[in-house]
């Protein structure tokens, strides 16, 4: 059923660009001086040297345009790989493993900071920075065991998350 209002989707969006050209079309031509619309016109992609009425889009101050065949072969083209970018989208989606929810903080933000909960934005980045450098896993030393570099780096998300969830509570709403 997704397949199908992909599918549906796209025809409906290439239907109303169609529907866009045409209108564009149809008023540059109707704008164009008489001498514009009786010229031949070279199709960028054939390169023949074709009449208005079988170009699909023009330009007329340098002649050049694109034929109404090359025009919807390489519109079919499109609506081709938008269509096949969408069912490669929509099966990487269903294949992908469901995202874990993320742990909720055992405690409050203010308190892994060691602040006050009305901290202002200088005491939170005060903060953090003294926590950061006590525990960021670059300070473990080298030889410690795998586990202490593991718990440092824990602790330093943490905080870092504490710290962007007291900021984010001081900016104002935009």
């Amino acid at each position: 059923m997704v397949d199908d209002i992909v599918e549906k989707a796209v025809e409906i969006a290439f239907d109303k660009g169609a529907e866009f050209f045409e209108r564009s079309r149809e008023k540059q031509v109707a704008q164009m001086p008489a001498v514009a619309r009786s010229q031949v016109y070279i199709c960028a992609a054939c390169r023949k040297g074709l009449m208005l009425e079988q170009m699909e889009m023009v330009n007329p101050h340098n002649t050049f345009g694109m034929c109404k065949g090359c025009f919807a072969f390489v519109w079919k083209a499109g609506e081709e790989k938008v269509k096949y970018l969408a069912k490669k989208a929509q099966e990487a989606q269903r294949n992908r493993p469901a995202a874990a929810a993320p742990e909720p903080q055992a405690r409050p933000p203010w308190t892994i900071l060691g602040i006050d909960k009305d901290a202002s934005v200088d005491d939170i980045k005060k903060a953090w920075r003294a926590m950061a450098a006590k525990y960021h896993p670059d300070m473990v030393p080298p030889g410690s065991a795998d586990g202490e570099k593991e718990a440092a780096r824990a602790k330093f998300e943490e905080v870092t998350r504490a710290r962007d969830v007291m900021l984010k509570l001081r900016q104002p709403a935009t």
